[in-house]
């Protein structure tokens, strides 16, 4: 579910399908997908080694910083390790958001806060699941 109230993040929200934790996004980051590299020289290959992609992806890591909701920290710390089902949506930029959906389990969540300021949070979801993107227009 998103955030309630102003809109944090230039308007991005974030959406488990089954855990019920409200998340105010301020910020989030992705540390990418990737592939390992195989090493495919032999005793034949002459001046640089050569190399293929591998087959199985390294879905990355997201990182959600938000403002923390001292009502759902239970839920969160509860859901550490689920699989679960998150969208993404993104701001649309004429009519429509784009959005990223994956499966993904929680495998992070921490929080911050100093006297007078908002509590901050960071929840991190490892990608289990290939990304499915919609572009927006």
């Amino acid at each position: 579910m998103s955030g309630t109230g102003i809109k944090e993040g230039q308007g991005i929200t974030i959406a488990f399908s089954s855990i019920a934790a409200v998340l105010n996004v301020l910020d989030i980051s992705m540390d990418g997908v990737s592939v390992t590299d195989i090493n495919t020289s032999d005793q034949t290959t002459t001046g640089y080694e050569t190399y293929c992609a591998s087959t199985l992806k390294e879905g990355g890591t997201y990182t959600f910083n938000v403002n923390w909701n001292l009502n759902d920290q239970a839920v969160l710390m509860a859901a550490i390790g689920t699989t679960d089902t998150l969208t993404i949506t993104y701001p649309a930029a004429v009519t429509a958001a784009g959005t990223d959906a994956f499966s993904c389990y929680i495998n992070d969540v921490s929080k911050t806060g100093a006297k007078g300021d908002l509590i901050k949070g960071t929840v991190k979801v490892k990608i289990a699941g290939t990304i499915t993107t919609v572009s927006g227009s």
